[in-house]
């Protein structure tokens, strides 16, 4: 059994005093720091709490617009400041950087419509502040900034300054009500195009990259930063034409829908819209559309379209409305077809073919917004129909197969002459 050695209890306090004071110092520093701390997040927050309207965001001091001015307010401008309101700034993309601004005093009641870099003067009689019409001491000038908020230089013969003010948000009100917001709410986002893929070629590269919008049965193909304006009737693509017309922005798009910013005519109020994509509805089976499909001859066939009993030839494009069937002959049907002015069911009759002994029509099919395509494969009927017996014998007559294996020829436009490009 080993002894206790005092020599040994000496050595080890002599090791662990050290460290002990280190423990007991940081303890008491972290216990100060903590009281000093706790004072000043409560004067900061008496602090917050006694400001008026409007208030600066603290939190973006030495950041951004802050950068400019990040000491205080000078003692004498937050009176002043403390008066100022910002009733409304036109954020409309197509505001450009010296939009309308409108300012108000509390006390007063004074507003003044004006515009970035145009330059305010404000006349004082003791306490109260008003908007003066000749040259003052005391000048106000906007300056462009992106967003709501307005940085606003104010400015005295030997002081000038800087100082964000917040857009009073009370003051907004809502765009739901109006007309031109609820058409757009109504919208629907389509999945790409799928003709315009397939068959649009070069020419039409551009427009099938774009995101397919339908607002009020009219569709629209868009890019992420397209703008639209409404003409009190409909929305129109582009800068307003119309002045005081409401506009709204197509901000981006994701595989649940597009996101568009809509403005009132004076840009001082907006509202966020989602438009949620559309389940596509796959078109008719072309063997109950197209039915009694019979050879004309080596180059056509015949078969029943609805009630109708039409000629179809290779290449040719029908098209299933609401109403009726139509053929789409002309360069100009083509063009209202691809904008979808007139929209339907699409029928492509690419060729007739043998295949094992059986004549085949063969050709694709879209639905009416042109997201789903299926193939069609019908077999014509090549058997002839036994005349009335006269009493004769005789031969069968042979068939009539179509022959014709040409494939349909890329989307090509007429000019108005019909003559092809």
């Amino acid at each position: 059994m080993e002894l206790f050695k005092p020599t040994n209890l000496k050595k080890d306090l002599q090791t662990w005093l050290p460290q002990g004071g280190l423990i007991l110092a940081a303890a008491l520093f972290s216990i100060i720091w903590l009281v000093l701390f706790g004072l000043e997040r409560e004067s900061g927050e008496s602090i917050a709490r006694g400001m008026p309207f409007p208030s600066i965001d603290h939190r973006t001091i030495g950041k951004g617009t802050f950068a400019i001015s990040p000491r205080g307010v000078s003692p004498e401008f937050e009176p002043l400041i403390n008066e100022l309101v910002v009733l409304g700034k036109n954020t409309r993309p197509d505001g450009g950087a010296f939009s309308t601004i409108t300012i108000g005093l509390k006390t007063s009641g004074d507003q003044e419509q004006l515009v970035s870099g145009q330059k305010l003067f404000v006349s004082t009689d003791g306490s109260r502040y008003q908007f003066a019409s000749e040259k003052t001491d005391l000048s106000l000038l906007p300056l462009p900034m992106a967003g709501s908020d307005v940085l606003l230089q104010i400015e005295t013969p030997d002081k000038k300054e800087e100082v964000v003010l917040k857009a009073s948000a009370f003051l907004a009100s809502s765009l739901d009500e109006e007309t031109y917001v609820q058409v757009l709410k109504k919208g629907k986002m389509w999945a790409p195009d799928l003709f315009l893929h397939q068959w649009g070629g070069d020419e039409y590269r551009d427009l099938s990259a774009k995101q397919k919008v339908e607002i009020d049965n009219k569709v629209y193909f868009l890019s992420v930063g397209d703008l639209l304006w409404w003409d009190q009737c409909e929305w129109k693509v582009g800068k307003a034409v119309l002045q005081d017309a409401p506009l709204a922005k197509f901000v981006s798009s994701s595989g649940q829908g597009m996101h568009f910013e809509v403005w009132n005519p004076t840009g001082y109020i907006s509202s966020s819209i989602e438009i949620a994509l559309q389940s596509s509805k796959p078109p008719q089976k072309a063997e109950e559309a197209i039915t009694s499909v019979r050879p004309r001859s080596n180059s056509e066939i015949t078969c029943q379209l609805g009630k109708r009993r039409v000629i179809v030839k290779e290449g040719d494009w029908w098209l299933k409305t609401d109403r009726r069937w139509r053929s789409l002959k002309t360069a100009e049907d083509l063009e209202a077809f691809l904008l979808h002015d007139i929209q339907g069911e699409l029928f492509i009759f690419e060729k007739v073919e043998n295949m094992k002994g059986k004549t085949i029509l063969k050709g694709r099919c879209f639905d009416k917004m042109r997201t789903e395509s299926l193939p069609i494969s019908l077999v014509v009927n090549t058997e002839k129909k036994s005349p009335p017996s006269s009493g004769k014998s005789g031969s069968p007559q042979q068939p009539i197969i179509a022959k014709n294996k040409m494939t349909i020829s890329p989307l090509q436009h007429q000019n108005s002459e019909g003559e092809e490009k």
